[in-house]
């Protein structure tokens, strides 16, 4: 049986790979945090907790998940 080709390898991702991408009142990235998260849910509730002081973008891999308002994970 032959090994599938690497471009194909790489695509097939079976985890997820979540960053949440912490901007400034720009939008410019102010920094990046790895999230390790199983799901999208669980990913967002985990970037809404960094939406203190700065809008945060979510994201998994290249597929742009939500923009989350600063504060929007505020009681």
């Amino acid at each position: 049986m032959s090994e599938p080709d690497p471009i194909r390898r790489g695509l097939a991702r079976q985890k997820p790979v979540y960053r949440a991408l912490i901007l400034d009142a720009e939008e410019k990235v102010l920094r990046t945090e790895v999230l390790f998260a199983q799901t999208d849910a669980e990913a967002l509730a985990m970037a809404r907790a960094l939406a203190w002081q700065f809008d945060i973008e979510l994201w998994d891999g290249l597929r742009f998940i939500e923009q989350i308002a600063a504060g929007a994970g505020q009681k």
